[in-house]
């Protein structure tokens, strides 16, 4: 049994069987809020993730792992074995970034971002910037994803992660992972902050398929799982 079908189940017994007795409702409660969709989405704290996360995806009978690690701007004593062990192990690096705007530059005795991910490198890894754009109201997407001020940041952006990291930095992709979130979530508490932007999206998108397409998140998951799968063999 999945996860959502495990949220399902528990949420008609928590609405069928437990609306009288307020101990086992908020110990029920507090349990779906474990289960629902989102739990393990980040709140752009750069030290809200402190260990490695593996996850394994099948997608057309090939199995590939997708580490989500410690983000490298956060306080670095923390983290940099676990960002180390990763990155060792990996085919391809996704810096990715809320801000279209290339990352902190080092100074005198002080390595910035760009240097902390050259350090990881091993001599085959492709680096990727994803641009993760931040969009809270569908209107938003009235016009395109990104516009063309974000598009002249990101023109420096890779020129200048591929003056330091060369022939290891492939470009960037576009996306905005919270509203293709509200496009595939199922198991969501009814009222939640979740299930109500969920709703508001899709007011304006009513199939979260166009929301996936909109959101860039569909481009996204074929280039990782056809192109860079591929690439990776």
């Amino acid at each position: 049994m999945d996860q959502q079908e495990r949220f399902r189940r528990l949420y008609s017994n928590y609405q069928n069987n437990y609306q009288n007795d307020e101990r086992k409702k908020q110990a029920i409660l507090n349990e779906l809020h474990s289960l629902q969709d989102g739990t393990i989405m980040g709140d752009w704290r750069s030290d809200f993730t402190l260990e490695t996360r593996s996850y394994t995806l099948k997608y057309n009978n090939k199995t590939f792992t997708l580490l989500d690690v410690p983000g490298i701007e956060g306080d670095e004593k923390k983290v940099i074995q676990q960002i180390s062990n990763a990155t060792q192990k990996a085919h391809a690096i996704f810096y990715v970034t809320k801000k279209p705007t290339p990352p902190q530059k080092g100074e005198e005795g002080k390595e910035g971002t760009i240097e902390k991910i050259q350090k990881q490198l091993g001599s085959q890894t492709e680096v990727w910037t994803i641009f993760n754009k931040p969009i809270n109201n569908p209107r938003a997407f009235k016009d395109r994803l990104i516009d063309g001020s974000e598009k002249e940041s990101l023109k420096i952006l890779n020129k200048e992660m591929k003056n330091i990291l060369g022939e290891h930095y492939m470009g960037y992709k576009a996306v905005s992972a919270q509203a293709a979130f509200y496009g595939l979530a199922q198991a969501l508490i009814p009222g939640t902050d979740f299930d109500k932007n969920k709703q508001k999206f899709l007011k304006d998108f009513k199939a979260g398929e166009s929301l996936l397409y909109k959101s860039h998140f569909k481009p996204l998951a074929e280039f990782i799982t056809e192109t860079l799968l591929e690439n990776s063999r």
